[in-house]
């Protein structure tokens, strides 16, 4: 496990099995908009969906609903449009009194931790959130998260403690360049009109404007959705998405790499608690042949798990022993069916050293996509085979065998 940042006490932290449990007995609404999913929630589901590592908050401060000045528009009036529409689209993600009281509890820790000098502010006691006029002439504080496609699609289909809307006529509400404070105005009226009868009850918020039509994304709809909203397409959707799904199912909480040159970095508690372990890079192979192949042609030492579990321990034991070969080869080319990516030795070695660097190792995940499978349908991951290659750096003077 990778090194902690503090000393923790049993029970009074999350691990990855009791973040699943906790998601699975959440009910969500969220908005596909722009190629993004997004989720209006108040405070309090927002600091439990971080506790969960879903999502990240879109808003980095508290800001005023409206800017004080006429006439332009500043990160926070587009915060608020943005927050509208997604509200008018999905409905406002309220809290249940158990989370509310949790969060409270969290915010007067961090409090108590800050006035004794024993925090270092990486997290703080409030998320950000603007807020949204009630009937009572109070406020409702909303906070936007967005999730990644793949988590979408895990809340949706594998934990069914999500729902993804998508409006019909929304793209004309967030049009920006004309500079109309008008438009973004009357977008705010919209989604504060739009907020569900039952939300209306609990926060007694106005009705106001006219409606956004929104459809539910079930099914195949979302996987199509999020496929079409990703570069490559479903060749590349699939296989990062079956790569999250197996990284999650076994236990790690893979968070975006972008920051060490990765797909994904794997931590087994929150990152405010522990460092993370690894740097993953999601390959795409083929079929069986062609993974073990590359993995014997890469050299590193394999570790197998998941599906073809044959095939796995066939491979498991072997070890590449050779660091020839072309330094300008690749380690693996997909098939022409799929969008052609090649990892040659020298970004190897870099994405190698860079891990090292920072204290983590590096992994190869391959992602074995039988030949001709239709990937038009979230049932196709189950034809998947996934299997982990750590890779290694032979150095003679850690690795030379003792001389009897």
């Amino acid at each position: 496990m990778g090194k902690f940042k503090r000393e923790l006490v049993p029970g009074s932290y999350l691990t990855a099995a009791d973040m699943l449990s906790t998601l699975s007995q959440q009910q969500l609404k969220a908005a596909a908009l722009e190629g993004r999913i997004l989720l209006a929630v108040e405070p309090p589901v927002a600091w439990l969906l971080d506790s969960c590592c879903v999502g990240r908050a879109t808003m980095q401060s508290a800001a005023p609903m409206l800017p004080t000045a006429a006439g332009g528009e500043d990160s926070s009036m587009r915060d608020a449009q943005l927050a509208a529409l997604v509200v008018s689209i999905a409905g406002l993600n309220a809290a249940s009194e158990e989370v509310s009281a949790q969060y409270e509890q969290h915010r007067q820790r961090v409090w108590a931790a800050q006035q004794r000098k024993a925090s270092r502010g990486k997290r703080g006691a409030t998320v950000a959130a603007l807020p949204m006029q009630t009937q009572g002439g109070g406020t409702v504080q909303v906070s936007l998260v967005q999730v990644s496609l793949q988590e979408a699609v895990f809340l949706s289909h594998v934990l069914r403690c999500c729902e993804v809307y998508v409006g019909t006529s929304s793209a004309g509400v967030l049009q920006q360049q004309d500079g109309s404070a008008q438009q973004g105005l009357q977008g705010m009226q919209d989604g504060v009109g739009m907020i569900s009868q039952e939300q209306q009850q609990h926060h007694g918020v106005q009705e106001a404007g006219s409606s956004v039509p929104a459809a539910v994304l079930a099914g195949r709809d979302l996987w199509q959705w999020c496929f079409q909203h990703t570069a490559g397409g479903a060749g590349v959707f699939a296989p990062h998405y079956a790569a999250y799904h197996h990284l999650r199912s076994l236990g790690w909480l893979p968070l975006p790499g972008l920051a060490y040159g990765a797909d994904y970095v794997l931590y087994q508690l929150h990152p405010e608690l522990a460092h993370s372990d690894f740097v993953v890079t999601v390959m795409v192979a083929g079929d069986a042949r062609e993974a073990a192949a590359c993995m014997q042609e890469g050299g590193g030492q394999g570790v197998f798990s998941g599906l073809g579990a044959a095939d796995a321990a066939q491979q498991g034991g072997q070890q590449g022993a050779q660091q020839g070969g072309k330094q300008d080869g690749a380690l693996i080319s997909q098939p022409s069916s799929l969008p052609s990516t090649q990892l040659a030795w020298l970004d190897a070695c870099i994405m190698h050293r860079l891990a090292r660097q920072v204290l983590k190792e590096m992994m190869l995940l391959y992602v074995v996509v039988p030949p001709g499978l239709s990937l038009v349908d979230f049932n196709c991951i189950r034809e998947f085979q996934v299997r982990e290659v750590l890779v290694q750096r032979w150095v003679p003077s850690e690795h030379r065998e003792a001389v009897s």
